[in-house]
């Protein structure tokens, strides 16, 4: 079994214990990460007792093409509305422009999934984080260089969580070290293809 875990069971982590690594101590700041602590510790305690083989993947920030409901998601989805005339104020709305996360494109992470169940060692917990961490403005700037039109960015105060944490960013090294895996799409690739996912689908 891959168990997909989550960044969000570490909680708010100091600016020295970044990258964080497997061993940080776990202490979730909303329901979501609490759900996904308490789903790996079962497989853990179910591969101890009835040798039920189960790899953990702690997943960092995750987007690509269809997705919905995460920064980048938003953010080029709401910049095709601008684009095809359906927000006709050109206004880009935001939330927290300053928080940080290091980003993977789930097309990565699929690949790491068949790998963490063909190489990692049962029982096991990893991290599989993005490899370089981007502010939500730089996320923009290269939005801005993606699109040929211009707009205004507008902060959303509603759009701001006390839950969110400052910075997500996850040492890789033995994931990487296990199964050979590594980060193979910038950014850039990403942003765009999931521009033209909301092209086709608005």
């Amino acid at each position: 079994i891959l168990n997909a875990c989550s960044s969000a069971e570490y909680g708010f982590i100091e600016a020295d214990k970044i990258p964080i690594k497997e061993e940080n101590f776990l202490n979730p700041l909303h329901p979501y990460g609490v759900s996904k602590l308490a789903q790996e510790k079962l497989a853990y305690q179910y591969f101890k007792n009835f040798n039920l083989l189960s790899v953990s993947v702690r997943i960092f920030n995750t987007t690509g093409p269809k997705k919905v409901n995460d920064v980048c998601a938003d953010l080029t989805k709401r910049l095709i509305e601008i684009e095809k005339g359906i927000n006709k104020e050109k206004k880009l709305i935001v939330g927290n422009l300053k928080t940080k996360r290091a980003i993977i494109d789930v097309r990565d992470v699929i690949r790491a999934f068949d790998l963490a169940l063909e190489k990692a060692r049962f029982g096991e917990v990893y991290n599989l984080s993005g490899d370089k961490i981007y502010q939500i403005s730089e996320i923009i700037e290269i939005l801005k260089s993606l699109v040929d039109f211009d707009f205004e960015i507008k902060q959303d105060t509603n759009l701001l969580r006390t839950t969110d944490e400052p910075i997500i960013y996850g040492d890789s090294t033995k994931f990487k070290l296990d199964t050979g895996w590594k980060q193979t799409i910038p950014i850039e690739e990403t942003l765009n293809d999931m521009l033209d996912y909301w092209r086709k689908s608005l």
